[in-house]
């Protein structure tokens, strides 16, 4: 087949698709939720700098990786158009970004955990539980004069952000820090920040917290336990180590249970259990230990502790669990993982835009209330086996279209296979009710 090529004045886009998730935007981020609280104010109010915050928004969900991707993005007549004909410059952006303080970052963050909630309760309204992974990322970074820019402890310069994920991949907080920021530094706020923002027509979920070793220590166990939240996070060594001649018992896994729990590597196991007191605390928490031979010390008749390779975990939950389930259960905090690579290789997080660390603060956040608008409509799509941004971004966002402009009006033209998806969610999301409701509609 030979393929030639030709000119033609008509106005075509690639973007139509970001119709839907304006009309999305529109009801979950309504104008009044704004306020000089979390958007600074200019002399003429802060309604110049709402637009600019959901053209950060619709920027994000198009594709782009940096704040001068605006000039490429101001060029397609359909992102121009959901931005009502005028597209802001990159350097408008920035200078937004930098008008931010750390209380606004604050309140932004704590409006993002609101939002959530509510796009979360929209999705499962019958939802009984609700578990939150917490954890944070390196963001490398090659800026020298970029403010929080410090060698981690991998040895690299980065950024650090915080974040905070429910088991369905929505976002209730995003805080970037300096690069050589403890990874549990300032969580037992964060706890507090994001349970102070559960509606009360849903606080009476069972609510779980799972995090890693960096967050074991008294002071987050207290905050979960102030916010009757359960919790299993995993111990470091020097934790449990002490804890190994307490366990009285260990049982032995049913080698012929498909679903039984397995240690690193494959190996069979042996499951124990005690308690732990932490110093100077009146609670004490159950500890769950896994324990595997060595491969070195198969062969041998007579097994010693060292002989065994271990992990363990300390929780507050009770009889309501096994220990099997309590391990399958933070087990399934891995998913964290794919969440926080999502941010880093589908809005491009890997590196921050701003030398201001606070511009950067706001940039994490407002990519958060993005990301969560693209994570909503993955899992209206496809709950049980939503996808990820690329992916999204392929059937949702680049649709073709042809823009026609009369009287004042804005027209998208679609291929019919395109008119009938594109008519089904903008029908779907205008049946939602503004700020979404807690029950679903």
């Amino acid at each position: 087949m030979n393929i030639t090529i030709e000119t033609t004045d008509k106005d075509l886009s690639s973007l139509a698709g970001m119709l839907i998730f304006k009309k999305l935007c529109e009801k979950a981020y309504p104008e009044d939720i704004f306020d000089n609280n979390n958007i600074p104010s200019l002399k003429s109010g802060i309604d110049k700098n709402i637009v600019k915050l959901k053209q950060l928004i619709y920027a994000f969900q198009a594709g782009a990786e940096c704040l001068d991707d605006f000039n490429r993005l101001a060029m397609d007549s359909s992102f121009r158009a959901i931005c009502d004909d005028r597209v802001y410059t990159p350097k408008s952006m920035g200078n937004f970004l930098r008008t931010f303080d750390q209380i606004k970052c604050k309140n932004l963050n704590s409006l993002l955990s609101r939002t959530s909630f509510r796009l979360r309760s929209s999705l499962f309204p019958t939802a009984e539980s609700i578990i939150f992974d917490i954890d944070s990322t390196s963001n490398q970074q090659y800026g020298k004069k970029m403010e929080g820019v410090n060698m981690n402890y991998k040895g690299f310069k980065s950024l650090d952000t915080i974040q905070v994920f429910d088991e369905r991949g929505i976002q209730y907080w995003n805080e970037v820090r300096s690069g050589n920021t403890h990874t549990a530094k300032g969580s037992q706020e964060i706890i507090h920040k994001v349970f102070a923002e559960i509606p009360e027509e849903i606080k009476s979920l069972r609510k779980f917290v799972r995090a890693d070793s960096g967050y074991c220590t008294k002071s987050f166990f207290d905050a979960c336990t102030v916010k009757d939240s359960e919790f299993v996070i995993c111990m470091r060594k020097l934790m449990y180590r002490p804890l190994i001649k307490m366990v009285s018992a260990w049982e032995k896994q049913d080698t012929s249970e498909p679903s039984r729990v397995i240690f690193v590597g494959g190996r069979e196991c042996e499951i124990g259990e005690t308690v732990y007191r932490p110093k100077n605390s009146h609670h004490e928490f159950r500890v769950i230990i896994l324990r595997a031979v060595k491969p070195a010390s198969l062969n041998k008749l007579i097994l010693e502790e060292s002989d065994y390779d271990y992990q363990g975990w300390v929780s507050n939950i009770c009889e309501s669990m096994s220990a099997e389930e309590v391990i399958k259960l933070y087990r399934k905090r891995g998913h964290c993982e794919n969440f926080i690579r999502e941010l880093k290789n589908g809005l491009d997080l890997h590196h921050y835009p701003c030398q201001k660390l606070l511009a950067n603060k706001a940039f994490g956040i407002i990519a958060a209330l993005s990301y969560n608008l693209m994570r909503f409509v993955s899992l209206k799509d496809n709950p049980t086996n939503p996808k990820f941004a690329k992916a999204i971004r392929f059937k949702f966002v680049h649709i073709p279209c042809q823009v026609v402009r009369h009287a004042r009006k804005v027209t998208f033209r679609f291929m019919n296979s395109h008119f009938k998806e594109v008519s089904k969610w903008l029908e779907e999301f205008s049946r939602m009710k503004v700020g979404l409701p807690l029950v679903a509609t």
